[in-house]
């Protein structure tokens, strides 16, 4: 899994909090998984973190405490603004998470419809598509070994495209599954971070 970091997170009331604070919010965002029972759930053990980072564990500790606090500074009234609120021993769920990831997945999707739009227009124009070309003269050519090493290249290229669109789907029906409500406006997106959106400092806590 990964997680997308915007220029907004250095910008709200984390500003000044040093770069363990951000380092381990990072840990957050890349480790968080959908879940429906949350909308959003991350395993936080400090020992494993401070191992991670180099860090500390008791000092690792005292910012997943500061997370979980709530914030008078954020501009989302949501769970006083807390980022993180425990739920088990090393179990807590991620204020505004599953928004965020179902945000990303909204951009994912609109990149790869993107994509396919430009395929269609280059198909449509009569342009060869990525490798056709290669493929086209190395048939006129007689290369039979070359043809069928494109062959098998763009097989597995498919089978990895398949794959990936497979596992998009499947997570974007999990995360409709964990997502409770709209995605968060602006005002609400500090919640997290400041994750998720591009926002000016003014959007910002």
């Amino acid at each position: 899994m990964y997680g997308k970091i915007y220029e907004s997170l250095f910008e709200g009331s984390m500003y000044g909090k040093g770069a363990l604070v951000f380092a381990v919010w990072a840990y957050v965002i890349a480790k968080m998984r959908p879940d429906k029972e949350v909308g959003a759930q991350v395993h936080l053990n400090p020992d494993a973190i401070a191992g991670a980072l180099g860090e500390d564990a008791p000092e690792v500790q005292k910012v997943i405490d500061w997370l979980c606090q709530p914030d008078p500074r954020s501009n989302n009234p949501s769970e006083e603004g807390r980022r993180l609120i425990k739920i088990g021993t090393f179990a807590y769920r991620v204020v505004n998470g599953a928004h965020y990831m179902n945000m990303r997945s909204e951009e994912e999707h609109r990149e790869y419809n993107r994509l396919a739009k430009q395929r269609e227009r280059a198909v449509k124009r009569g342009n060869p598509l990525v490798g056709e070309a290669r493929y086209v003269a190395a048939v006129k050519n007689g290369g039979a070994g070359d043809v069928r090493e494109i062959e098998a290249q763009e097989g597995r290229r498919s089978d990895r495209v398949i794959a990936k669109q497979r596992k998009a789907r499947a997570e974007a029906d999990k995360l409709a599954g964990a997502a409770n409500g709209p995605p968060p406006t602006d005002a609400e997106g500090e919640a997290y971070g400041g994750i998720g959106h591009a926002t000016t400092p003014a959007d910002t806590i």
